[in-house]
């Protein structure tokens, strides 16, 4: 039921955005950030859960990435237009996505 809340907000996150655990995980109200990559990591449909467009909360890229790892990830954000710097971050403040309200 947990992972269910978690791939229902992570599928609606647009193409060009990204969003983070820990948002994820306070949308939620858990304390523990890590549930968030535990559910992802076992995404049973990743056509349609774009687990991708979850990163850390400074911007950055998890090492864990279960999909092919950091620079697949990377590559799959990159074809959405999505920048990095030069410490391979993410400008939050331009390509984050927030929840909507309910």
């Amino acid at each position: 039921m947990l992972f269910q809340k978690i791939y229902n907000i992570v599928r609606f996150i647009p193409g060009g955005k990204v969003l983070t655990y820990k948002a994820i995980a306070c949308h939620l109200g858990l304390k523990d950030i890590r549930l968030i990559g535990y559910a992802l990591h076992g995404n049973p449909d990743t056509d349609n859960i774009p687990c991708h467009r979850v990163v850390k909360s400074d911007g950055s890229l998890a090492k864990g990435f279960a999909f092919g790892g950091q620079s697949i990830q990377k590559q799959l954000l990159q074809q959405e237009n999505i920048n990095f710097d030069h410490e391979g971050k993410i400008n939050l403040s331009k390509f984050l996505w927030e929840i909507p309200k309910e």
